[in-house]
């Protein structure tokens, strides 16, 4: 993720606000049963890759099932309800491009 705008509330007179000109790595991949600030994360259950993670839903989403990517060391989130029906989760995350940095994707189906 490049890095991009950031707006503050209430800012004091006089000063702005600023992003460094660099990217922002890859942090972690997750999924949550509900909107992630419920912090409802899954456990993975799903046998796939060895640095791959799955994850089957089975049962009740009242609050949807949604999949989150989180960048420097957290600080962002980039998050999304999945469409229904998903039955399951696969994060894939790699070393990419030179110099080797982390890349995830999901695919879900």
């Amino acid at each position: 993720m490049d890095s991009g705008q950031v707006a503050l509330k209430d800012l004091p007179t006089g000063f702005v606000v600023s992003t460094p000109k660099s990217s922002f790595l890859l942090y972690s991949m997750t999924v949550y049963n509900g909107p992630p600030e419920k912090k409802s994360s899954m456990a993975p259950n799903l046998d796939v890759r060895s640095r791959d993670s799955g994850w089957k839903f089975e049962g009740d989403f009242p609050e949807g099932k949604w999949i989150s990517c989180d960048y420097a060391e957290g600080l962002i989130r980039l998050a999304k309800r999945l469409d229904e029906p998903t039955e399951q989760c696969r994060g894939i995350l790699e070393q990419k491009g030179n110099p080797k940095l982390p890349h995830g994707v999901f695919r879900c189906r």
